[in-house]
Parts: structure tokens; C-alpha cells; sequence
């Protein structure tokens, strides 16, 4: 599957689940396991917690 080349002003990524539901056709889930930091990305500084 190829993705658009489309300029946006504020890009931001995409998920797996995106890519997912696009390619299969079928419902896709992300499971969170970081803290809630907002409306944000999880800060780096969270990811050795988060993997032990």
C-alpha cells in the first residue's frame, strides 16, 4: 500500500492502527500503556518505565 505524498502546514504521524485498518479492512486497536500526558506525545523520558 502506498501513502499519498500530501504536504500538510502541522504534520503529524500516523499509527499502526491506522495502517492497519486501511490495509485489512477490519477494526484495529491501539492499547496505551503510558501515563496520560495530554493531548501529546509521551515524553521520552517515560519509555525505561514503561518497557520494565
Amino acid at each position: 500500500m502506498r501513502w499519498p505524498n500530501r504536504k500538510k502546514k502541522n504534520p503529524s504521524g500516523g499509527s499502526d492502527k491506522d495502517w492497519f485498518v486501511l490495509r485489512f479492512k477490519r477494526p484495529g486497536f491501539t492499547i496505551g500503556v503510558a501515563p496520560y500526558v495530554g493531548e501529546r506525545p509521551v515524553p521520552l523520558k517515560y519509555f525505561p518505565a514503561i518497557w520494565s
